[in-house]
């Protein structure tokens, strides 16, 4: 079908793309690195130097004093949760996030995406169809014209269609609810509602092919009106 405009395949019609320039060589844009002062998240405890035990009360065993030990209070097994990345063993990147969590980047200003230059934006590009119009001959044209109305005049039939199913589907669901208020009983409201939504996608999606072809008749248009300005 031919159409004034495609999305832009660069940018997904998105009308933006990844900044090139925030590419971090040391965390490779992720945007944090693994933290390297512990391992796991954890640390070795300064009070008992990792070994879980600190001196207890000495104690005599047949006139020989044996030394003791017991469970260091400050810790675990020696290990307690690291002060510096607070026990997730990752840490903001140094290279490329700053203070407040952004993207040091004067390209995008933190935001990770750039205006896309394929489209500049506009999410649509011409389409090769509309590049070929300037090259057409003057009754290439007008032929071109006539197909486009009688595409929209048959689009318009399919959308009256689709508009008189929807509204029956309304209907439909608007008796039995009723009829199940009154008298009680289950109804597939699931179905239901994904039939209208059926209905409502068929009816936007026929819109946007009557707004496609409705474009492309404004270009030929323009192009005819062009040509018989300069004759």
């Amino acid at each position: 079908m031919a159409q004034a405009y495609l999305l832009c395949e660069d940018c997904g019609g998105s009308g933006y793309v990844t900044c090139s320039h925030c590419d971090c060589p040391r965390c490779h844009s992720v945007g944090e690195l693994r933290c390297s002062h512990c391992q796991g998240g954890l640390v070795d405890c300064l009070e008992c130097g990792g070994t879980g035990k600190i001196p207890a009360e000495e104690r005599y065993l047949f006139f020989f004093k044996r030394p003791s030990t017991q469970e260091c209070p400050s810790c675990f097994h020696g290990r307690v949760r690291c002060s510096v990345c607070e026990g997730s063993s990752r840490m903001p990147c140094p290279e490329c996030i700053s203070a407040d969590g952004s993207v040091n980047c004067t390209y995008c200003e933190g935001s990770r995406r750039m205006v896309c230059p394929g489209c500049n934006g506009a999410r649509q590009v011409v389409s090769e169809w509309t590049t070929n119009l300037k090259m057409l001959a003057t009754d290439d044209l007008r032929f071109e014209h006539e197909k486009l109305r009688a595409k929209r005049a048959n689009l318009e039939i399919k959308l009256s269609r689709l508009h008189v199913d929807r509204d029956a589907e309304q209907r439909e669901t608007d008796y039995w609810s009723e009829r199940i208020r009154i008298e009680g009983g289950g109804f597939d409201w699931k179905g239901a509602a994904e039939r209208s939504d059926k209905c409502d996608n068929a009816v936007a999606s026929c819109r946007r092919e009557i707004e496609q072809v409705e474009e492309a008749m404004l270009l030929v248009e323009a192009q005819l009106s062009r040509r018989s300005s300069v004759s």
